[in-house]
């Protein structure tokens, strides 16, 4: 069998066995989790499986906020591009509009080569500055040079989307995934509390009753 046929009996096998087992079931042998499980015995415990199920909504508006994000910020810099590429020619008192053009395209090739944690700070200063620059920019510039004029609302509406986006995934995270995430590892951990309920279920569960006659039978072995 050739390298891409083996690469695609293998994808396809992993496509069919997550269909079988569910997404939860997969990321949780992804993660090999509980720690103390074989999953070659067989899937997790069905209570886990339901507490892991529990997070798919939250995680799914979170992956949707957040390519909503990249999204709006992608398309937002290809237009920024494709402007800068036109070249548009402005008036002397219109040029702050395309110097900050020209910084807002070097502000998103920075996180590309350094870290993306720069990219939500640099947005929000892009916002700020083009909306400074065009205050401070005569209103003739509306008129001439309209691209340039109505890029920064583009830029500032994008902004504001993306910024919506990042405000709901921490919101669900700090409110429902981290909780939960949290009471699971507590649960089910190898350091968790599953060994602990056992230990209490055992220790509060009432000594089974014995009959007066076993208890003489016993005794009276004890003694003999």
């Amino acid at each position: 069998m050739s390298d891409p046929d083996f690469i695609l009996g293998l994808a396809g096998f992993q496509v069919s066995r997550l269909l079988q087992d569910g997404p939860e079931v997969s990321a949780l042998q992804a993660l090999s989790f509980p720690h103390s499980h074989d999953f070659s015995e067989g899937p997790p415990p069905a209570e886990l499986i339901r507490e892991v199920r529990q997070l798919r909504c939250p995680l799914g508006v979170c992956f949707v906020s957040f390519l909503l994000c990249v999204l709006s910020q992608a398309c937002c810099a290809v237009d920024g591009w494709n402007l800068y590429g036109a070249g548009p020619e402005v008036p002397t008192h219109c040029r702050p509009l395309k110097y900050w053009l020209s910084a807002y395209l070097a502000s998103t090739l920075l996180p590309l080569t350094t870290s993306m944690a720069l990219a939500l700070p640099l947005g929000i200063l892009a916002m700020a500055t083009g909306t400074l620059v065009r205050a401070l920019t005569p209103a003739s510039c509306k008129n001439e040079a309209p691209s340039l004029w109505q890029f920064v609302d583009e830029v500032g509406a994008k902004g504001l989307v993306c910024l919506v986006g990042l405000l709901i995934i921490a919101g669900l995270c700090a409110a429902t995934i981290f909780p939960a995430i949290r009471a699971i590892d507590a649960r089910w951990g190898a350091s968790g509390s599953a060994v602990t309920e056992v230990i209490e279920a055992i220790r509060d569960d009432q000594p089974p009753e014995v009959s007066p006659e076993t208890a003489s039978c016993l005794q009276r072995h004890a003694s003999g």
